[in-house]
């Protein structure tokens, strides 16, 4: 009996990654694979990323790194990283097929260090959570909101303070929904160190958003409690 040949391939989240990250992966490529090369659409850089970053800059907008004796592909292209692995056909491959399926996995093991902000929020389980809280904040606001007496018992009522309450809520759920469609496909590669960008913004951004984002949800938690407690202590 001989293995068929086959391939499995896998879109990544979308990643941030500079010079040092970009070095590591080819060392990966390097300790499992004969042969390394880096290329884009129209060249194949033989000094790697150095030539690469001074024939096109820095920014690095489109490129592929392809080992091969095990094949293993990783490319990065407008709208999608992906890793593909390729095996190669009869019992005598095994050991070459073990090899790129464990670099397969040390591959995303290490990329996932460096996911961008983006695909960090929008794991399955934080996800969950702020759609929760969103759901939460939109019911207690409703449920907790006082009715005055002259109003409609059958239509929906919140006060000022509430109606505030109400519009986090929404915007939780609408956070949701923008940042995730950059949750795949969308990267940030730079041959250079995160010092060489001038820009504050550009380097720190991610850590910035993500400490206000775990404030906003911190001060979240503390409304709704006070809600809660407030509306059954009456």
């Amino acid at each position: 009996m001989i293995e068929k040949a086959r391939s499995k391939e896998e879109n990544l989240p979308s990643l941030r990654v500079y010079r040092s990250e970009l070095d590591k992966i080819m060392h990966l490529f390097g300790e499992y694979c004969e042969t390394v090369t880096l290329s884009d659409d129209e060249h194949i850089w033989e000094d790697g990323f150095s030539e690469l970053r001074e024939k096109m800059g820095p920014r690095l907008r489109k490129f592929q790194i392809k080992g091969e004796h095990p094949t293993v592909i990783l490319t990065f292209e407008q709208g999608a990283i992906k890793l593909k692995v390729e095996y190669e056909d009869g019992g005598s491959a095994v050991a070459e097929n073990k090899r790129a399926d464990h670099l397969f996995l040390r591959l995303k093991e290490y990329l996932s260090l460096h996911l961008t902000l983006a695909a960090r929020l929008m794991s399955n389980t934080v996800v969950s959570i702020l759609s929760t809280l969103g759901t939460l904040l939109v019911g207690i606001a409703i449920v907790t909101s006082p009715r005055p007496a002259n109003v409609d018992p059958n239509a929906i009522y919140v006060d000022l303070k509430h109606g505030l309450i109400l519009l986090v809520g929404f915007g939780l759920l609408a956070l949701i929904a923008i940042v995730g469609t950059r949750r795949t496909g969308y990267y940030f590669a730079y041959y250079g160190d995160a010092a060489e960008i001038t820009s504050f913004w550009t380097r720190k951004k991610d850590d910035l958003v993500l400490a206000l984002l775990t404030t906003m949800i911190g001060a979240i938690l503390g409304v709704i409690g006070t809600l809660v407690v407030q509306h059954f202590t009456k």
